[in-house]
């Protein structure tokens, strides 16, 4: 995934894939622009974050059908977006620059349960309870049983965390 345009010659948009010995395209997008910052699958589809629109909604797409769209509502606000992603037990967690006041389900970081998204307790915070201050998960991995998200905050539901913070399904740590 990227900003690229081609792959080995053949047009991509921002995503590809090695197939006998060379890089094709993977789905058919709906619009010429595209980049992308992150693919994972999840319940046998291909879901990965970027920055266009689809039907007026951006920010996290699925491939169904060999054609991307929207996975549920995108993100909404005008800066709101995610840059990493990671399953665990059994849902997609989505983090990034994701604000709750612009009428995302959680801050900092979501759940998709594969129908609809969820807050991850009270989400990332900058400042101590505070959600209006921008805070992100830019990275985020499943180890040991434990989700670990890594980013700009400094708390994760109200618990000290400076940039690093694990998560078991039920309560932050950091």
């Amino acid at each position: 995934v990227g900003s690229f345009d081609q792959a080995d010659g053949q047009p991509a948009k921002g995503i590809a894939r090695r197939q006998g010995g060379q890089w094709v395209p993977v789905g058919l997008l709906p619009i010429d622009e595209m980049w992308y910052w992150d693919v994972i699958k999840f319940q046998d589809r291909l879901i990965t974050l970027g920055n266009g629109y689809i039907n007026g909604l951006r920010g996290i797409y699925q491939l169904e059908n060999n054609e991307w769209s929207v996975l549920g509502p995108g993100f909404t606000g005008g800066t709101s977006g995610a840059q990493s992603m990671a399953v665990y037990q059994g849902s997609l967690y989505v983090g990034g620059q994701i604000l709750l006041q612009e009428g995302n389900a959680g801050q900092a970081i979501m759940r998709w349960d594969g129908t609809q998204f969820h807050p991850v307790g009270a989400g990332l915070q900058t400042y101590f309870n505070d959600f209006s201050s921008i805070s992100n998960a830019v990275c985020m991995t499943v180890h040991n049983d434990l989700l670990w998200v890594g980013g700009g905050f400094r708390y994760a539901s109200g618990v000290e965390a400076h940039g690093m913070a694990t998560w078991d399904g039920s309560r932050w740590c950091g």
